[in-house]
């Protein structure tokens, strides 16, 4: 898909929108994307007492759905619709401290699939975990994710 420059900064700011301002499960979670941009977007999740398992790291759970958030932006970022086929994550260290950082680039962006790889970090920037996620195109329009952004942080 043939993207202008103005259209590419049109659709990168509606995924932040849509993902930082909205009431679903990503903000409910403590995730906020940080940037998004071709091939590649960042994200952090806020550690609150809801994300720690029964020994006080970092639930995997809140890191994979952290990373599938960050690597889902960098595929929606090419104005396709698309989901989540597979993932392969590995649990390196245990998750502490405040903050938990994502950066997702682009391995392979195809026609029909992409593959995404996720390295997350701690504060001390110490990798915590890594993974790579599949993603199917759907075929479907993104202007949902136009149309339905918000354009001011919703309190």
């Amino acid at each position: 898909m043939d993207l202008t420059p103005e259209k590419r900064q049109e659709i990168y700011r509606a995924i932040m929108n849509n993902s930082n301002n909205t009431q679903g499960y990503v903000r409910h979670s403590g995730i906020r994307l940080t940037s998004v941009g071709e091939d590649r977007a960042e994200g952090e999740l806020t550690v609150t007492g809801n994300s720690l398992n029964r020994w006080g790291a970092v639930h995997g759970g809140c890191l994979v759905t952290l990373a599938d958030t960050v690597a889902g932006a960098v595929v929606f970022a090419t104005g396709r619709a698309t989901v989540t086929l597979n993932n392969t994550f590995n649990f390196l260290r245990p998750g502490r401290g405040d903050k938990i950082r994502c950066i997702a680039e682009t391995v392979k962006m195809g026609r029909t699939i992409a593959l995404i790889h996720c390295t997350l970090t701690d504060e001390e920037e110490r990798t915590v975990a890594n993974g790579d996620f599949t993603f199917f195109f759907t075929g479907r329009p993104i202007d949902f994710i136009l149309e339905n952004a918000p354009e001011e942080p919703m309190e």
